[in-house]
């Protein structure tokens, strides 16, 4: 009911407004109608999905823009993670108690990693693969809000269970 909604609303806005630009964020053929009808209204087609599982359909209309290449830009995960050896712990609770994800997200984005956090009260615990990703958020932090956070660091040793 959604793409359907979606397309009849996105056909009513190509027959009315000026012709700009569609920007569709979808892989499957549903709106196909829908940008037939942007199209033939001389509207330009921007087409936004993952590399695989994009309908050829789609593929041949308009400008084809992969996901794969941004993901690190809107995708993260939150919450405690076991999984990662490196953790950065950042406390000072008047100014990370007012931080959205969107804030520890710009880190992440600007050194181009996956982003996983996980707040707790007035500390936030940023999760890394390696040291020196720690290293490069510790600095990218530090140099932008040295004057208002305290960072640490942690490392974890895993225990391999296979072994006992």
């Amino acid at each position: 009911m959604v793409d359907t909604s979606l397309v009849v609303e996105g056909i009513c806005v190509c027959f009315q407004k000026d012709p700009g630009t569609l920007i569709l964020i979808a892989g499957d053929g549903c709106y196909g109608p829908l940008i037939d009808k942007a199209l033939l209204f001389n509207w330009k087609v921007e087409i936004w999905f993952w590399s695989s599982g994009i309908s050829g359909y789609l593929r041949s209309k308009g400008t084809f823009n992969y996901l794969d290449n941004y993901n690190k830009c809107f995708t993260y995960a939150l919450g405690p993670c076991s999984e990662k050896n490196f953790v950065l712990e950042i406390t000072d609770g008047e100014t990370i108690k007012n931080w959205r994800d969107g804030k520890i997200l710009d880190c992440y984005v600007s050194l181009k990693l996956f982003g996983w956090w996980h707040k707790e009260e007035n500390i936030i615990y940023m999760y890394f693969d390696d040291r020196t990703h720690l290293n490069d958020a510790k600095k990218w932090l530090k140099d932008k809000y040295s004057d208002s956070i305290q960072v640490w660091e942690q490392e974890r040793k895993r225990k391999n269970l296979a072994n006992k």
